[in-house]
C-alpha cells in the first residue's frame, strides 16, 4: 500500500478518533457551497459503536442499512437517509454493476457533523471487514440524497483498493453521487473551483477532480469505463491504474488526460475539426465557468514580438489567449523538459468552429495563416512528464 496516499485518511482518522465520546460541536463549523465529507477513514474500530448502544429509539432498518438517530432528530429526515441509502446502494451496486461493500448490512448514524466542516464520513474497519457512515443532521434537500450516494460510493470503494489517493477516491465518489442523482448537480462548485484555477495537478486534487471523471464517462462509454479503472486499481496505483485501464477502451491516460484540457478550455458545442463535438453534455454544462474566463488579458499581436513566460505544475495546464490583427504569424514554445510525451495544443478558434493543432515544443514551430481572421487563437500547455513538480516555460509569437 502506498503510505503517501493514506496519510490524508490517517489524519482524518486521527481527527474524528474523538466522535463517538465528545459530540458536542465546540465550534460553529464553516459553511460553504462546496460539498465536503470526511472522506473514507480507515480504523481499528468502529467509533458509532457507543452511539448505537445509547440510541432509545429503534433504528430504521432496510435491506442493507441499519439507521440509528440517537440524538432524536426527527424521524422523516432519518427515514429519507435510510430510503437514500438503499436506492444508492441498488443504483451503484445492482445497476452500475460495481462491486458489493464488503459489509452487507452497514450502520448509518445521523449526527452533527457541523464542528467538522462536513456532511457526512464512511469509516473502513478491515480487520472485521464492517462499515460505519456518519451523515449530517440537517442536510438541506435534494443535497441529503447526494450525500448518501457519495458516502454509499466510498462503503463501495472499500471493495477495492481504498487506499488510493483522493483524486481518485473523492473524485469518483463526487462524479457518482451526480449519477445516482443527476437532477442535483451538487458537483458544479467543485468542477468551478478547479476550472478557474486550472494549473494544478490532476493527481493532487480531491473532489474537483470531478469533470475529469466526467469526461471519461461521457467520451469513454459511460459508467463502466470509471468501474474498469476501480478494478484496476487492485492491482495496480494511480495513473498507473488509470493507463491500463484506458488501454482497454483505446485510449490511455495521457491521451485522456490532454483531451480533457482542451474540454475544460472550450465547453460546449463545437464544430471541432470538422465533426459536431459536444464537451460536457451534462444537463448541468451551462453552470460551468470555462478555464478561459479567468484567464489574464488576451495577448494581442500587431506584428511586434510577443514574449510569454510562465509556470505549469506537472499533470496541470497552461492557457494562453492570442488576439492578431496580422495575417501571420509563428508560434514557439520551450520547456525544460521537452519529449514527444509534452505536445502543446493549439486551437484556432471562429464562431463555434475550431481547428486543433498539435506542434511538438522542442522540434518545430507553427505558423498561422490568415490568423486575423479567428476570434482567438488558444495555446494549450500542460506538463504530462517532468522531473520536476513545476516546471518554466517561454513561448514567442512572432510574424
Amino acid at each position: 500500500m502506498k503510505f503517501e496516499s493514506i496519510k490524508p485518511l490517517l489524519v482524518l482518522a486521527t481527527l474524528l478518533f474523538s466522535v463517538a465520546y465528545s459530540l458536542t460541536p465546540t465550534a460553529e463549523a464553516q459553511k460553504t457551497n462546496l460539498f465536503r465529507c470526511g472522506g473514507l477513514v480507515v480504523k481499528d474500530r468502529d467509533p458509532f459503536r457507543e452511539l448505537q448502544a445509547k440510541t432509545k429509539s429503534e433504528p430504521i432498518v432496510t435491506e442493507h442499512f441499519t439507521v440509528w438517530n440517537p440524538f432524536s432528530f426527527p424521524e422523516d429526515y432519518v427515514l429519507r437517509v435510510s430510503e437514500c441509502a438503499e436506492y444508492s446502494w441498488n443504483t451503484e451496486v445492482n445497476q452500475f454493476g460495481f462491486r458489493a461493500p464488503p459489509d452487507s448490512m452497514i450502520d448509518i448514524v445521523v449526527l452533527d457533523l457541523d464542528i467538522y466542516g462536513w456532511l457526512g464520513v464512511t469509516f473502513f474497519i478491515p480487520v472485521v471487514n464492517r462499515i460505519a457512515i456518519g451523515i449530517d443532521n440537517d442536510i438541506p434537500w435534494p443535497s441529503v440524497n447526494t450525500t448518501v450516494a457519495h458516502e454509499v460510493f466510498h462503503a463501495v470503494q472499500a471493495s477495492y483498493d481504498f487506499y488510493e489517493g483522493l483524486w481518485i477516491i473523492e473524485g469518483t465518489a463526487t462524479y457518482m453521487m451526480d449519477e445516482v442523482y443527476d437532477y442535483v448537480n451538487d458537483y458544479v462548485g467543485w468542477a468551478n473551483e478547479l476550472l478557474l484555477d486550472p494549473d494544478r495537478s490532476l493527481t493532487s486534487l480531491s473532489y474537483n477532480s470531478v469533470l475529469y471523471w466526467k469526461y471519461l464517462s461521457e467520451h469513454y462509454g459511460g459508467v463502466p469505463v470509471v468501474r474498469t479503472i476501480l478494478q484496476e486499481t487492485v492491482a495496480s496505483d494511480g495513473v498507473d491504474a488509470v493507463d491500463k485501464a484506458l488501454q482497454l477502451y483505446g485510449t490511455s491516460y495521457q491521451t485522456s488526460f490532454i483531451e480533457w484540457t482542451v474540454a475544460n478550455y472550450l465547453i460546449g458545442t463545437y464544430e471541432f475539426n470538422g465533426k459536431t463535438v459536444t464537451f460536457y453534455s451534462d444537463d448541468a454544462a451551462s453552470r460551468y465557468s470555462p478555464a478561459r474566463v479567468n484567464l489574464p488579458p488576451d495577448y494581442a499581436f500587431a506584428g511586434t514580438v510577443i514574449d510569454m513566460t510562465g509556470e505549469v505544475s506537472y499533470y496541470a495546464t497552461d492557457y494562453l489567449d492570442v488576439r492578431s490583427t496580422v495575417g501571420t504569424l509563428t508560434i514557439s514554445c520551450v520547456t525544460p523538459k521537452t519529449t514527444d510525451e509534452n505536445p502543446i495544443k493549439i486551437l484556432l478558434i471562429r464562431d463555434s468552429q475550431v481547428t486543433e493543432v498539435e506542434f511538438l515544443s522542442h522540434s518545430t514551430n507553427f505558423q498561422v495563416s490568415n490568423a486575423n481572421n479567428y476570434d482567438k487563437i488558444a495555446l494549450i500547455i500542460h506538463l504530462y512528464e517532468g522531473q520536476s513538480d513545476l516546471v518554466h516555460y517561454e513561448a514567442r509569437i512572432t510574424t
